[in-house]
């Protein structure tokens, strides 16, 4: 059973040259490939599956952070080696994250601008760190490279001392 979900047909199109690799070193060559699609397409399928945990898994080791903005709030992860952590900033509901210049609101914290509350949590693993991230992502998180994460927990840091 997948750790995580199939590779869509567009998203096996853009890793195509990787599956092709992977399917040599797993002893599988274009012909062989053909005819386990004809023949025994459950087994084909499993090799789909099996290369799709690759791709996941390889995708969730490298990243780190995420990021989910909803109507007023901003959901910002970082998943460390032991912990994942969170700072989640809500705005009032007059202000629509999406609306929002992060650069700016930085800057601007102290002087009243909707900005209602940033909250810092940490939480250990339940489950394997990829998995965990993986599942973020299917409900709607994105990776980042966690520009605004830093920014708000050097900020968060710097206000709690």
């Amino acid at each position: 059973m997948p750790t995580y979900r199939r590779l869509t047909q567009e998203e096996l199109k853009h890793f195509e040259s990787e599956f092709i690799d992977f399917l040599v070193v797993n002893g599988i060559v274009s012909d062989s490939w053909q005819q386990m699609k004809m023949d025994n397409l459950k087994d084909a399928n499993e090799v789909i599956d099996l290369f799709s945990d690759v791709i996941f898994e390889k995708v969730m080791r490298k990243s780190h952070y995420l990021e989910q903005r909803l109507k007023n709030q901003l959901f910002c992860f970082f998943f460390g080696e032991e912990k994942a952590e969170l700072m989640l900033v809500t705005f009032d509901d007059n202000i629509n994250v999406s609306e929002v210049n992060f650069d700016e609101m930085i800057l601007k914290m102290n002087d009243g601008s909707g900005l209602t509350k940033i909250n810092y949590q940490t939480k250990a693993y339940s489950n394997k760190r990829e998995k965990e991230m993986f599942d973020l992502i299917e409900s709607g998180c994105e990776v980042t490279q966690g520009d605004i994460f830093k920014k708000l927990k050097a900020y968060y840091l710097k206000q709690s001392n």
